[in-house]
């Protein structure tokens, strides 16, 4: 019998310590598994030539979107106030520094002198500013139903699609005047854009609608110019919802930990009576919850005796009763050792 009795103790310790790890590290592995999926962003910073106003055009919407700064520089120096803005980054921690350009819009003597300053730089650049537009938007952006398309020529229409742009929070690609170059049609295909915004160049809208693609001529008078909140977009949705999520799990997990670990009054098995022990000792060879009407038939004592005691250990806080039908259901509300 006291076997029986050790061994149930033993798998009943075994569950609810299982309970606790599979409670515990619910949150550990919705991070574990969730947070590389909504922390894409792996830049700190975005470096930029002061001269090039394609570069900053193309680079200043991520940043708006990431929530990141964007610094100008020389091609090839760090102003002096520059360079105190970046240090004071580096000292907070900022690591990952990302420089929009080749070496030829920013030279490798800047990129030294960054890594210099403790970031670890990486570059984003192509052969031309089509291109440079396009490797942004594929490897910073990855997926996107909606693009801006402005005249890479056009200067004077790049206010108007930089403001288009963060409205509604998505990149910006160049066109070649009139035409679609091979890069912006590659970026289009890969970001899988449904909608293009064009800005100063709608004699393109006829090549795009054969990708498949629709178009909205912007102009200066435009709503879509109107300041308000950002739309959210799937990615945007997505992370919130996760977030939302995570919470509740970790308020669930918190609520069920208290539960679990809820520190139970010990009772040494000494200060009971032998009577006593043996109505605690049924309830622990009964997986911790018996009837009342077994424990004449477990224990031997008649019905009268064991009603008596089980008074005795509920008013002592040690047992606690369950109504149930006719009878009661037994369970130990302090630990007995």
């Amino acid at each position: 019998m006291e076997s029986k009795s050790t061994t149930i103790q033993v798998n009943g310790w075994k569950t609810v310590e299982m309970r606790k790890i599979v409670i515990v590290s619910l949150p550990i592995i919705f991070l574990v598994l969730i947070v590389p999926i909504v922390s894409a962003a792996s830049y700190d910073v975005i470096i930029v030539r002061g001269d090039i106003p394609t570069d900053y055009v193309i680079a200043s919407i991520y940043a708006h979107s990431a929530g990141i700064p964007i610094v100008l520089v020389n091609p090839d120096s760090i102003p002096g106030d520059i360079e105190k803005e970046l240090a004071g980054y580096a000292q907070s921690g900022y690591k990952g520094l990302l420089i929009i350009g080749g070496k030829e819009a920013i030279s490798l003597g800047v990129e030294d002198r960054l890594r210099g300053m403790g970031f670890s730089a990486s570059r984003l650049w192509d052969w031309n500013r089509y291109g440079t537009a396009a490797r942004v938007a594929i490897d910073l952006w990855g997926k996107a139903e909606s693009s801006v398309i402005v005249n890479g020529e056009g200067y004077q229409d790049f206010l108007v699609a930089q403001r288009v742009a963060l409205k509604n929070n998505i990149p910006i690609l160049f066109s070649l005047n009139a035409s679609i170059t091979p890069e912006t049609k590659d970026a289009l295909e890969k970001l899988e854009v449904k909608q293009a915004f064009l800005v100063g160049n709608g004699d393109v809208s006829r090549a795009l609608n054969q990708m498949g693609i629709t178009t909205k001529t912007i102009d200066v008078n435009s709503k879509d110019l109107e300041e308000g909140t950002p739309p959210l977009d799937l990615d945007s949705i997505i992370l919130y919802s996760l977030l939302i999520i995570l919470a509740l799990i970790i308020l669930i997990s918190l609520v069920y930990i208290r539960r679990i670990f809820r520190e139970r009054v010990s009772i040494p098995s000494m200060v009971l009576v032998p009577d006593e022990q043996e109505i605690i000792k049924a309830i622990k060879n009964n997986y911790g919850a018996i009837m009342q009407n077994k424990l004449p038939e477990v224990t031997g004592f008649s019905r009268p005796k064991v009603c008596r005691l089980v008074k005795v250990l509920g008013d002592r806080g040690i047992i606690k009763r369950e109504k149930k039908k006719k009878t009661y259901v037994l369970k130990l509300k302090s630990r007995v050792i």
